[in-house]
């Protein structure tokens, strides 16, 4: 049950919902100039800093803590959204989840490309993610970006990100619910440092999915529609590449 896990203060919460992303920013900028020397997008070291940074880091926390309190690696003693929903709940709230999210970025693309190009100019086009002359990339690399995206971007990340930030961080959060909801959201949001811009389609379509993974206390739900997600885009590759 929830009540035998002790709440993070404040100060607590914010530091372990951030510290991860500076290094994810860091390690991805830092491979950045290596990939794309060597004829790859920057896509390349952002999956890089998902294996040196995201994986270790973030699993890291929840298995250092499991250890502490138990004794023992099993890191499911720390989750406690475990519940099980019905299969039928699954079809329904994922498409839900799914038009929610394709509108929000429809209707905010144009003002958030807007915001990264009036703001964040300063940052030089190969460090931005996404922004890449695809022409120019061989077709084996783009076959090599394409697998590991789908593999590290697609499913290991959206995994590892929603144990920890909803199994682990979101249950210990000491606010009341909706409030504690609405931290998660901004401060997940903001763990993007790589991608600022973003911020506001990023919140606006985490609020009801982490309302509903407090209310059915099932993670799960978090956990697949952040791998359809990512793994839609990683999948938008193919049209490139075949």
């Amino acid at each position: 049950m929830l009540e035998k896990f002790t709440k993070h203060a404040l100060y607590k919460s914010i530091i372990l919902h951030l510290f991860p992303g500076v290094f994810i920013a860091t390690i991805t900028f830092a491979f950045t100039p290596f990939f794309v020397n060597h004829g790859f997008t920057n896509d390349m070291a952002n999956l890089m800093a998902i294996v040196f940074a995201l994986v270790p880091i973030e699993l890291g926390v929840i298995i250092y803590v499991t250890k502490k309190k138990t004794g023992t690696y099993k890191i499911i003693t720390q989750l406690p959204y475990l519940k099980k929903s019905s299969i039928k709940k699954y079809f329904i709230f994922i498409p839900i989840m799914a038009v929610w999210a394709t509108l929000i970025n429809k209707v905010l693309s144009p003002f958030e490309y807007g915001l990264r190009d009036t703001f964040f100019s300063f940052i030089p086009p190969e460090y931005m993610l996404g922004i890449h002359d695809i022409s120019v990339i061989s077709h084996d690399k783009l076959v090599i970006i394409f697998l590991a995206s789908l593999f590290l971007n697609g499913f290991i990340a959206p995994l590892v990100e929603e144990i920890y930030f909803r199994g682990y961080l979101l249950p210990r959060i000491d606010l009341p619910q909706n409030k504690a909801i609405i931290a998660n959201a901004v401060l997940f949001s903001l763990y993007h440092f790589f991608s600022p811009w973003h911020f506001l389609s990023r919140v606006l379509m985490m609020i009801p999915l982490y309302y509903w993974v407090m209310k059915t206390k099932n993670i799960r739900f978090s956990i697949i529609a952040h791998v359809i997600a990512n793994s839609v885009t990683s999948l938008s590759m193919l049209f490139i590449i075949l």
